[in-house]
């Protein structure tokens, strides 16, 4: 048992119902330097002479895309519970999961990762397809780069480190609580996003 499920197990009692709140918001602090790291990256995005040079436009987006794919909260919990669901009886399962020492299902990091970067941008080519339908002449680029960060990807930290490592129940359990969180977030940004350019239709503001 590790020093920090001795911890967590130890405030279980003392502070009773608050536990999985305080606790997950002290997990998502113990994992600051990974999502920190990805508001760096971001800040460099937005810094960066993006109008100037077209070859740095498409490179911030394309860094900006995968960053925002690895950190996406959303992707495990379709992974974790979709691919079990359809292919849980399939040969191709062996793929996606193994079975642990603890007799637990595991993810195969390089299967995960790859599947994100592809539905991720996947899912970027379709919303390109439907803002251009809400907003006709959309420069979709442009205005994904316009947001400094997304939100949910500070909890989407704790996606990563279940991608590639194994935790004691205590640990897993909080780490899956920033997940639905930060899942949470994503899809609540997301659906404004599509209802906020349905309303503002008529007003771009990448082609002023």
């Amino acid at each position: 048992m590790s020093t920090l499920t001795e911890f967590l197990i130890s405030h279980q009692a003392t502070l009773g119902i608050a536990y999985t709140p305080v606790m997950t918001l002290y997990l998502l602090a113990m994992i600051s330097p990974i999502w920190s790291a990805y508001l760096l990256i971001c800040s460099a995005i937005s810094l960066a002479p993006r109008e100037r040079y077209a070859w740095m436009q498409n490179s911030c987006l394309y860094l900006r895309l995968s960053i925002d794919a690895i950190m996406n909260p959303s992707s495990l919990v379709i992974y974790y519970y979709a691919i079990p669901y359809l292919l849980g009886k399939s040969a191709y399962f062996s793929y996606f999961f193994f079975t642990n020492q603890l007799g637990d299902l595991s993810i195969i990091a390089s299967s995960y990762f790859s599947s994100v970067f592809l539905g991720y941008y996947l899912w970027y080519a379709m919303n390109t397809k439907i803002f251009k339908k809400i907003k006709p002449g959309i420069d979709f680029d442009k205005e994904y780069l316009m947001g400094f960060y997304s939100p949910s990807r500070i909890f989407g930290a704790a996606a990563v480190l279940v991608a590639l490592f194994d935790f004691e129940p205590n640990i897993s359990y909080l780490l899956w609580c920033n997940i639905y969180i930060g899942t949470v977030i994503a899809c609540t940004s997301y659906a404004y996003s599509v209802y906020y350019a349905s309303k503002t239709a008529k007003f771009l503001l990448t082609n002023r």
